[in-house]
């Protein structure tokens, strides 16, 4: 189980890969026959992600489900309080990736709530940032705008280079379907230099991709094209194909 956690850390920044998923299963049953309901908690919520990642969504539902049976058994200690709220946001995650953003953005609200009371200020920031995200997702982009800026300047104060750069990408797109390019465009080039400084290749093609689109939207054909071989070359190198990162 000690293994899952630096692997955890890595699975974020290099997504889909599939000894992962493997990691986190052998974790999760270790967990399970520890009888230790705290490690049984993350274990399955780390096992959760690479199933949904792989479309493998009632497989990941499953470990969501005896995830949130597990946190009955949880003590009050902050680091057991901190785990039910990261369970309540792994469901809204997979929420998420079902399609179901007002169920999602209703359990990151939930986890918010419960990291206020801890209290856990990184855990406010971070369902801020998928609030934010569902937010945009719904269509409510003034919504989605303050509750982004709020997390953005929260990890920016906190000097949090990853979550930084994620709550600045996603702003950044909600900012350019506001039409306000100028200030996408900052916030994509900030988050692709910190992408570039992680070695974080997923992100730097989610950043490219993006950018490809914006530069395309204004008119600038030949700068939307280096950005889309750019981010081609990452995926050929890694050998995916375009839309699988």
């Amino acid at each position: 189980m000690a293994l899952c956690e630096p692997v955890w850390t890595y699975a974020l920044d290099h997504p889909h890969q599939s000894d992962v998923t493997e990691v986190f299963r052998l974790g999760a049953a270790s967990a399970v026959r520890s009888g230790n309901a705290a490690w049984v908690v993350r274990m399955r919520c780390q096992l959760a992600r690479p199933l949904w990642e792989s479309e493998r969504l009632d497989e990941s539902g499953r470990e969501i489900a005896g995830a949130l049976a597990a946190v009955d058994l949880l003590g009050p200690s902050v680091r057991d309080r901190k785990l039910h709220a990261s369970a309540i946001e792994f469901r809204g995650m997979l929420n998420s990736a079902r399609g179901d953003w007002n169920a999602a953005i209703g359990d990151f609200a939930r986890s918010r709530e419960l990291h206020r009371m801890i209290p856990n200020p990184y855990g406010v920031l971070l369902q801020t940032y998928r609030m934010g995200q569902a937010s945009a997702e719904l269509g409510d982009l003034e919504e989605a705008e303050r509750l982004l800026t709020e997390a953005h300047d929260a990890a920016v104060a906190d000097h949090r280079e990853r979550m930084t750069a994620r709550t600045g990408f996603v702003l950044g797109g909600v900012l350019r379907r506001l039409g306000r390019t100028d200030e996408a465009r900052r916030l994509y080039g900030e988050a692709l230099a910190r992408a570039r400084e992680r070695g974080s290749e997923f992100e730097q093609v989610r950043v490219l991709d993006a950018f490809a689109e914006l530069t395309r939207d204004e008119g600038r054909d030949t700068e939307a094209e280096e950005h889309r071989a750019a981010a081609d070359a990452i995926r050929n190198r890694n050998g995916l194909g375009r839309g699988e990162n």
